[in-house]
């Protein structure tokens, strides 16, 4: 029987890593309903609450399957509530299927099209954290699936709302939101370059190198900023 206490809902919630999701959330919220011109209503609403529980069950996957590597992080052991040993890994599984389903369920109430969507990007964050697949583990697979679950299906989402607007401006936006997200994933390798390396974790930043796959990333975040700003302009002063 799962005993909750204070120690254990504080580590439910470092598990759910919302700090750091929300450092990167709103813009995609702004930049999906911008470039699909979506009207903020119900729908809306609730395919934006959605995406956030989505976003939030793949960093506790994340968390639950790194718990070991993240043990022999220094920085990171008492960050993650699994390897500090405040949340088991039965509980972090049950977190993350909960989490899963109030977000896509929902969804199934807006149109079966959104709900496919939203849980091919479950499916994506799983794997990319999970053996047996563990895209993180596969150069360039990494960052091309980290760019897709948690940047571009957001702007899918949008579009696929009833009476929405897409067009080469939507394009625009999602490339960039893409790249930029590549750049954070390869920016985090490069930050985790030593712990990875310890683990034998094989991703795009050791196939790269330590300074290319730093200098990518930074192309990645500038491109990325670049497209969503000229995208954002089109859109704002109706230049088609």
């Amino acid at each position: 029987m799962l005993k909750i206490n204070k120690t254990k809902l504080l580590g439910f919630y470092k598990l759910t890593r919302v700090r750091t999701i929300m450092d990167f959330y709103p813009f995609l919220v702004i930049f999906g309903i911008l470039s699909t011109r979506t009207y903020i209503n119900l729908l809306s609403i609730v395919v934006s609450v959605s995406i956030l529980l989505l976003l939030i069950g793949s960093f506790i996957i994340n968390d639950i399957e790194d718990s070991e590597d993240d043990a022999k992080d220094p920085k990171k052991v008492n960050r993650n509530p699994i390897s500090a040993g405040i949340i088991s890994k039965k509980e972090g599984y049950l977190f993350y299927i909960a989490t899963n389903v109030v977000a896509l369920l929902p969804l199934l109430f807006i149109n079966n099209q959104i709900f496919l969507v939203g849980t091919l990007a479950a499916i994506i964050g799983y794997v990319y954290s999970c053996l047996p697949l563990r895209l993180k583990s596969r150069p360039i697979v990494d960052i091309l699936s980290h760019g897709f679950f948690l940047a571009g299906v957001q702007v899918i989402m949008y579009a696929l709302l009833p009476d929405n607007l897409t067009d080469s401006r939507t394009l625009i936006v999602f490339v960039g939101l893409y790249l930029f997200s590549m750049g954070g994933d390869l920016y985090n390798e490069v930050r985790d370059w030593k712990v990875d390396r310890e683990v034998g974790l094989k991703n795009s930043a050791s196939f790269l190198g330590f300074n290319l796959a730093r200098y990518v990333s930074y192309l990645f975040y500038i491109v990325g900023v670049l497209l969503i700003t000229i995208a954002s302009i089109l859109i704002v002063f109706k230049i088609n």
